[in-house]
């Protein structure tokens, strides 16, 4: 149990690190895929997967697959390197926490547990060449910041059937910058003002599973959040503070996932979508569109078996997912999104306990439609750790 609880307070002490994207600057930022367990190895999917190692924090059903105490953690190193289309390029480095979860057995077959997970984040930095009246200036804008899922679950296997429920808060805090800095006797000054974000609001993610035969069928949603937002604005050469209370709304959310066994394999499709095109906010410079987005998926299970050599109890995984993101760019075009990536899981001497490793490449937008483009390199490390508390519990009344 000490290593448990070791393990539990070292990912919650991360210093969390938004992954930059020039195109999250608009809204709340990028909305994020799964980072949890095997997930990033599954490039975000495998909503139905067969997985009874690592918490799926899309699918609050699948908590009712643990029959132990279950902590799952991930972190995430980034690699992007922006390029436009007059060729120029820049390179940065960051890492990202990717989200942190525990399930628990209640009485039964009912189970519960918490999520905590990133939602969306915003973290980009530009600079750019304007005029005002033939006075050239230098505008840099910047962000950062983004919500975060703070979820209970509670779940339920009774046959063929999972059913899950997730009710939680999502809440934190996004900061934009506006420097404008001119050159030569212009007779203007050089300003800046930045505007900073509290949002709060709760939410309801329910789930469901269905198991037939070698098939699995999955689906979950997530309820519109009515944020309430708390908006503070600095401006310089002045001590005035602009208050403001106003609202945001976050869209429905629906995803579905559906998997198959075969020959100690397993293969699956995913698909999401996210109303953003009926969410009205000014926060948005244009109106934004539907996320819409899937994949697909294929693994190699690892077996059990203490005589077994050690590579075929390791677990293989692959996947591709294709996504279209809410915002739109200056130029009204839409952002697209491929990526794809490979993972393996690793037992360790404890016979509950894995290691995930994944790796993966995405493409974010399109130099001659979106006038820039993100290639970014990423890997993710995830770690599952398994107790038997009450188990433990349970022998000792018998003892008595």
């Amino acid at each position: 149990m000490i290593r448990f609880w070791v393990s539990t307070l070292f990912i919650l002490l991360i210093t969390v690190v938004a992954s930059a994207s020039v195109f999250s600057g608009q809204g709340i930022g990028i909305p994020l895929m799964n980072a949890m367990g095997a997930a990033p190895g599954r490039a975000g999917l495998g909503l139905a997967a067969y997985d009874s190692t690592g918490i799926n924090v899309d699918q609050p059903a699948s908590a009712a697959e643990f029959k132990d105490v279950h902590v799952s953690f991930t972190g995430i190193t980034q690699n992007r390197t922006l390029s436009d289309h007059y060729g120029n390029t820049e390179s940065q480095g960051e890492f990202q926490f990717g989200g942190f979860a525990i399930s628990f057995p209640l009485y039964n077959h009912w189970r519960s547990g918490l999520v905590v997970e990133p939602y969306a984040l915003t973290n980009f930095k530009t600079v750019s060449a304007e005029t005002l009246e033939a006075n050239p200036y230098t505008l840099k804008l910047n962000g950062s910041g983004g919500l975060t899922r703070y979820g209970v679950v509670t779940s339920v296997e009774t046959g063929q059937w999972r059913f899950g429920l997730e009710v939680g808060a999502l809440g934190g805090s996004i900061n934009n910058g506006w420097q404008a800095y001119f050159t030569g006797d212009s007779g203007y000054y050089d300003g800046w003002f930045t505007v900073n974000r509290q949002m709060l609001g709760v939410y309801a993610r329910p789930g469901i599973i269905l198991d037939l035969d070698s098939n699995r069928y999955s689906l979950s949603a997530q309820t519109p959040s009515r944020l309430t937002v708390r908006e503070e604005t600095r401006f310089a050469l002045s001590d005035r503070v602009d208050g403001l209370n106003t609202r945001f709304e976050t869209p429905w959310t629906v995803q579905g996932g559906y998997a198959h066994q075969f020959n100690y394999w397993q293969a699956g499709v995913d698909f999401k979508w996210s109303q953003w095109s009926a969410v009205h906010s000014s926060y948005f410079r244009q109106q934004p569109v539907d996320e819409i987005g899937g994949g697909v998926w294929l693994e190699h299970p690892g077996k059990n078996g203490l005589a077994m050599p050690y590579w075929t109890k390791m677990s293989w995984r692959g996947g591709l997912q294709y996504r279209v993101l809410p915002t739109l760019t200056t130029n009204g075009a839409q952002v697209k999104e491929m990526t794809t990536a490979v993972g393996i899981t690793l037992p360790t001497t404890q016979a509950n306990d894995f290691l995930y490793l994944s790796a993966g490449y995405t493409v974010r937008g399109d130099k001659s439609l979106n006038l820039v483009q993100e290639n970014v390199f990423w890997t993710a490390i995830s770690v599952s750790l398994s107790e038997k508390w009450f188990q433990r519990q349970e022998q000792t009344r018998r003892r008595k």
